[in-house]
């Protein structure tokens, strides 16, 4: 399929981004190594030892920038955000991970005021 649409739309450049069924690393050489494009895919049980890596990855060295406060909405949210290089462990089970970051939920609003 992804050749297909690259042959109407070149996806060099591009960030694809995927759900949990299309993190391969057959997907991954291909979007990335012979396309050109860049992923985010989503690491879920269908890939236990993936996961497992990450979630042992030493998140307290990752960077952790934080963007300002923002109050709208009767509310003041402010986001923040961890990335960091893919641990040697992570590239040894999917090479083509260059960075990885975890999916936590949104925090609940802050009450108003």
């Amino acid at each position: 399929m992804l050749r297909e649409l690259n042959q109407y739309y070149p996806l060099a450049g591009h960030v694809l981004t995927a759900d949990a069924l299309h993190t391969l690393q057959d997907f991954a050489n291909l979007a990335v190594g012979e396309l050109g494009a860049d992923a985010v895919l989503t690491v879920k049980d269908n890939q236990p030892a993936l996961r497992a890596a990450l979630e042992n990855a030493l998140w307290a060295k990752a960077a952790r920038p934080r963007q300002p406060g923002d109050k709208g909405h009767g509310r003041r949210e402010t986001r923040s955000h961890l990335v960091m290089d893919a641990p040697e462990e992570v590239k040894a089970l999917f090479p083509p991970a260059a960075q990885v970051a975890p999916r936590h939920p949104d925090p609940p609003p802050s009450p108003p005021g």
